[in-house]
């Protein structure tokens, strides 16, 4: 588990989010799933992926993915996947996530009518594992907030409130990637498990 005092530089941030990212794709692509990478030419003062609009900017998450089912001519709604190399926090087990990077993701969910997956990978970051990553929809993590509240130092020195979760609220990236998923409607989205298909 992560310790919250631990606060890495921006640094060494980015680029350990960028191999889990990279690892997040190729396990994608390896499990039949087409992707785009929303890193393009619009970018934030931070040098983020932003959609434009009328007076008006929207950070993107990391990547848009579908998939083609298995001999179907129609694929699986495309999805928005938010990425991050972060497990459970020592002191309380849960998943923790800044409310600036919670509120983005839907934003962009909802502006343009996509699901959206949020993915958690486990240490070591650096130590290629497909075991090690977990995801929930925004939909089910939406219905399943432990709590909002203050959290640790942002690295601008600024606390920030956080939204939290039950680390059993998530569900095995690979299984999501490899499994029989149905949309009922559009969202949310099912996994078959056990011959019994599952909110995910």
């Amino acid at each position: 588990m992560a310790e919250v005092l631990e606060l890495k530089d921006w640094v060494s941030a980015k680029s350990e989010g960028d191999l889990v990212e990279e690892e997040f794709v190729d396990h994608c692509i390896d499990n039949g799933w087409t992707l785009m990478d929303l890193n393009a030419r619009f970018r934030d003062h931070n040098g983020a992926p932003i959609a434009k609009g009328h007076g008006k900017k929207i950070t993107l998450p990391d990547y848009i993915l579908s998939k083609q089912l298995h001999g179907s001519a129609t694929s699986l709604p495309s999805l928005v996947a938010e990425v991050k190399s972060k497990e459970p926090v020592r002191s309380d087990g849960l998943y923790w996530l800044d409310e600036w990077r919670w509120d983005y993701f839907k934003r962009v969910c909802h502006q343009f009518g996509f699901a959206g997956l949020l993915v958690f990978k486990h240490k070591p970051y650096n130590i290629p594992n497909l075991d090690n990553f977990y995801c929930a929809t925004l939909e089910h993590a939406e219905h399943n907030i432990e709590s909002y509240e203050v959290g640790g130092p942002a690295r601008n020195g600024r606390r920030s409130y956080c939204y939290k979760w039950d680390p059993d609220k998530f569900i095995p990236l690979k299984e999501f990637l490899t499994g029989e998923l149905v949309t009922p409607i559009r969202h949310p989205f099912l996994l078959k498990r056990n011959d019994e298909w599952i909110s995910v």
